[in-house]
């Protein structure tokens, strides 16, 4: 694997409020007695409305709500209108699966690891992420090639959800990769040279001053031979052909 992207995480234990949020609901729906030990012949209405519940809060944007909901009635509406949308599609047995998957996840103890180029990106305003912790921050150094981006507070960010928001973080992936991709070039072309010049100064040592021209001692591309291939010696053909197989 050459690179990775991880968004809206943390690289630690599902643990302080993230696994409470998620065990209130998990207990939500167990407790719900209509929930029936999840042989329920039709959805556990109040445990999918605190589902709904948690997961308005956790996903969402401060910021931006308080901007397109500037009034009590604008957020009553919204909060109606939420449950209307959502309400309908959930199912108490995948959602409790859904929320308690995460309970092993723990990478922290394997970062040094990765040795993929790896482009590392939250948000500030994410509930489940919040930047306070201070997690990202000290653990990135943790991966040999990491960096990472805490976008800031916008009109465009969506809390946890930006994730899902290219046009916020395309830039930081761009300019990480593009970099990158420089880095590679020039440690390629900087190999690419010692290797011609190493060649050069065997050639120089190996062949008779009279039988060879370089028109340039540093570039094995500006060399013209003038002896036959077949005749180089043994150890100067071998590095030739190693050189130009890469």
């Amino acid at each position: 694997m050459d690179a990775l992207m991880p968004l809206a995480c943390q690289p630690v234990q599902i643990a302080g409020r993230n696994r409470i949020w998620r065990k209130m609901v998990m207990d939500a729906i167990r407790t719900d007695p209509e929930w029936k030990g999840g042989e329920y012949s039709a959805e556990p209405q109040q445990a999918l409305r605190t589902v709904l519940d948690f997961l308005l809060i956790a996903g969402s944007a401060p910021l931006y709500m308080q901007k397109t909901l500037p009034t009590r009635d604008a957020a009553d509406k919204y909060l109606d209108d939420y449950f209307k949308a959502r309400l309908a599609g959930l199912d108490a047995n995948d959602f409790l699966y859904q929320v308690n998957a995460s309970r092993n996840y723990d990478p922290l103890p394997q970062l040094e690891k990765i040795t993929a180029q790896v482009m590392y990106i939250n948000s500030a305003d994410d509930f489940i992420n919040p930047p306070e912790l201070g997690i990202a921050d000290r653990e990135i150094k943790r991966v040999k090639n990491g960096r990472f981006v805490l976008i800031p507070i916008s009109d465009e960010t969506r809390g946890h959800g930006t994730h899902t928001k290219a046009v916020v973080w395309k830039q930081y992936w761009r300019s990480y990769w593009e970099n990158q991709r420089t880095k590679q070039f020039e440690a390629a072309r900087s190999d690419r040279a010692r290797r011609n010049a190493v060649l050069n100064l065997q050639l120089a040592r190996e062949l008779p001053p009279a039988r060879r021209k370089l028109s340039s001692p540093s570039l094995l591309s500006a060399a013209v031979f003038t002896v036959e291939p077949q005749r180089l010696p043994a150890a100067v053909a071998s590095t030739f052909a190693r050189v130009h197989r890469r």
